[in-house]
């Protein structure tokens, strides 16, 4: 299966530039996902990124179970949300954020900027939240080198 994803899976454009303007910074980039570890970083170390911090589920291979990164519900969603890595980032300095789907969600309003697209695009204009659009990484890369 992950043969499989690796061969299938094309990052959005602009994500390895986009590294290289972080690192090139030094700034921090965290990968921050509902899905699992164990099909992420193999994605990421076959575009040569497995340098890169991943929080995600993990897997249980024996058990196809997965294990949640984050114990408790969130005070804000009720689920088991991304929003407390997004709020512990934040508590050592300014969070950029780019997403594009539901889980996004309460993640992205804990964050100081947003990029967003698609489905999260939609929830935060309906909840009158800022963001700037975007289609890919080259979008955020160059709005991150004009502020």
């Amino acid at each position: 299966m992950i043969d499989w994803l690796a061969r299938e899976t094309r990052f959005r454009a602009g994500f390895r530039d986009l590294v290289e303007l972080v690192e090139t910074q030094g700034w921090r980039l965290v990968v921050v996902s509902s899905g699992v570890r164990e099909l992420i970083e193999p994605l990421l170390a076959r575009q040569g990124l497995s340098r890169l911090e991943v929080v995600a589920n993990e897997l249980e291979r024996d058990s196809w179970t997965v294990r949640f990164r984050e114990a408790v519900t969130c005070a804000v969603c009720g689920e088991r949300c991304k929003r407390p890595v997004v709020a512990g980032l934040a508590s050592v300095g300014q969070v950029v954020y780019a997403g594009d789907g539901y889980s996004d969600a309460c993640a992205a309003e804990a964050a100081d900027v947003v990029f967003a697209r698609a489905r999260l695009a939609g929830h935060l204009e309906e909840r009158c939240i800022p963001f700037q659009p975007f289609e890919d990484f080259f979008d955020v890369l160059h709005a991150l080198l004009e502020r």
